[in-house]
């Protein structure tokens, strides 16, 4: 069997990533991955790092309204 990846995307707000970092752990045991990457806003980005079941951190910077 191949390695296990799984990616969690949360940009933006604070209080919803706070609300689902228990689940990097949950994955990572109940889900048996191999591999957890965080795709997340830069504002969050330090936070998520910081999680020890976090593999990667993917930061996107803040996206501008204008076009």
């Amino acid at each position: 069997m191949g390695t296990r990846t799984f990616a969690f995307v949360r940009l933006g707000a604070l209080g919803d990533v706070v609300r689902i970092l228990p689940l990097a752990a949950a994955a990572k045991r109940n889900w048996q991955a191999d591999r957890l990457i965080w795709v997340a806003g830069s504002a969050v980005a330090p936070l998520v790092r910081r999680v020890p079941a976090v593999d990667a951190v993917i930061e996107v910077p803040k996206l501008s309204a204008k076009t």
